[in-house]
């Protein structure tokens, strides 16, 4: 699977493999070069120890940004490793609110939009950041399947993702504001057993999960794992 990638202009993606990299064309995906990867390059070293020795915490990744803004993921505590998008020129701009769960590197735009996943339940949406305060809003909120972003294209309305299904299946997608996704390449096969997503409350806590059936219609054992939401309703679905 891609580690990372990043537009070039708009017509233009470089997305990096552990072993190579392969520059191609955007949003039709078209291969223009494969070459062998290069050893990574860890920059940013002086900026994360100005956030940390201001803020204490860690610095996991850094993304530069237009007009010398800096995005940062940032927890305060190693575990649970629960993050903020700090904001940074020199200073602290803003920062990401506690909610919702931040998980994975930010991503800027040419143009200066500012995105990054988070936690809905046990699955992970695509939020946009607003660099002046901090505030998040949902930009693809999936209901049976999680993103890790990877790039923004330059005018910010759709990215470069992958895209891991309830069926276990990944792909790489071209995703798009509202979650009209278009598939370009599969990283990895279904398995082949019927999965969906499971949710149910009591005491206003809300527990997610994935049950998966086998074909036969004996007994089955169960296996669950789930993540919680506090402060809803009781309903069972």
């Amino acid at each position: 699977m891609p580690l990372s990638a990043a537009f070039l202009d708009a017509g233009r993606v470089e997305a990096i493999y552990p072993q190579h990299r392969e520059l191609r064309t955007w949003p039709s995906w078209e291969i223009l070069e494969h070459v062998r990867a290069e050893p990574a390059v860890m920059p940013h070293d002086e900026m994360a120890g100005q956030i940390t020795q201001a803020l204490g915490g860690h610095v996991v990744s850094i993304s530069a940004g237009p007009a010398g803004l800096t995005a940062a993921l940032w927890t305060q505590d190693s575990f649970p490793p629960w993050y903020h998008v700090v904001i940074w020129s020199g200073s602290l701009q803003a920062m990401t609110p506690s909610q919702p769960r931040i998980w994975g590197n930010p991503c800027w735009s040419a143009s200066g939009v500012l995105a990054v996943t988070a936690f809905d339940g046990i699955r992970r949406g695509i939020v946009t950041i607003d660099p002046g305060d901090g505030r998040t809003r949902w930009w693809s909120r999936p209901a049976s399947s999680s993103y890790r972003l990877l790039a923004l294209a330059p005018g910010g309305q759709d990215a470069l993702a992958v895209r891991s299904d309830h069926d276990g299946s990944a792909w790489l997608v071209r995703a798009v504001h509202g979650g009209a996704d278009h598939r370009l390449q599969i990283l990895r096969p279904a398995d082949g057993v019927p999965v969906r997503v499971v949710t149910w409350s009591n005491d206003g806590i809300t527990l997610e999960g994935l049950l998966a059936r086998a074909g036969d219609s004996g007994p089955q054992r169960l296996l669950g794992a789930a993540a919680w939401r506090p402060g809803r309703r009781p309903s069972l679905r």
